[in-house]
């Protein structure tokens, strides 16, 4: 129990970070006059922002789903289509911010920095789905929670990813 104490306090510092991070990029796209140098720090931002969540938030949560999944819970699936959801809407943050840094696309600047932004609040949304899943498993192994009301929280789960590949696939294919 005391394990799963510490796991939990990290990867609540580790989400936190995440929350922190991509609500700060939100605002500040939202926000900047967007001249070429604000441009250019939000590309850095955004892209340390992305290596961050990617190379280390996401694997750990994998990992971690990875070593949960039994026969009778399986996370297989969903890390998959997880890391290639995230992969993907990353490209597409990448090309946007190329299109704008590259100043070809003065008309299509406004249109570029709301697909960062949309792309940035759907990542957060599968992140908390993400979230929720791992720290009901926490608790579960703890014996916070029972299996009845783990089985709905996976059930919500499976339910939500499969709603987040529904509006992947309609916005990002």
């Amino acid at each position: 129990m005391i394990y799963n104490d510490m796991l939990s306090a990290r990867l609540t510092r580790l989400l936190k970070r995440f929350n922190y991070l991509s609500d700060k990029l939100i605002n500040d796209f939202q926000r900047y006059d967007l001249d070429e140098d604000s441009f250019v720090f939000l590309a850095g931002k955004t892209r340390n922002f992305m290596s961050f969540t990617h190379k280390i938030l996401l694997k750990v949560l994998f990992i971690f789903l990875n070593k949960f999944s039994s026969i009778k819970y399986k996370f297989n699936e969903e890390i998959i289509d997880i890391d290639k959801m995230f992969s993907i809407i990353f490209e597409s943050i990448n090309d946007s911010l190329n299109e704008i840094l590259d100043e070809k696309a003065d008309s299509n600047q406004k249109e570029n920095i709301d697909k960062i932004i949309s792309s940035l609040k759907f990542l957060k949304k599968l992140m908390e789905d993400i979230s929720a899943i791992v720290i009901s498993i926490l608790k579960f192994e703890s014996e916070n929670i029972d299996e009845e009301e783990f089985r709905k929280k996976y059930r919500n789960f499976k339910l939500n990813i499969d709603d987040d590949k529904n509006i992947f696939k309609k916005n990002y294919l």
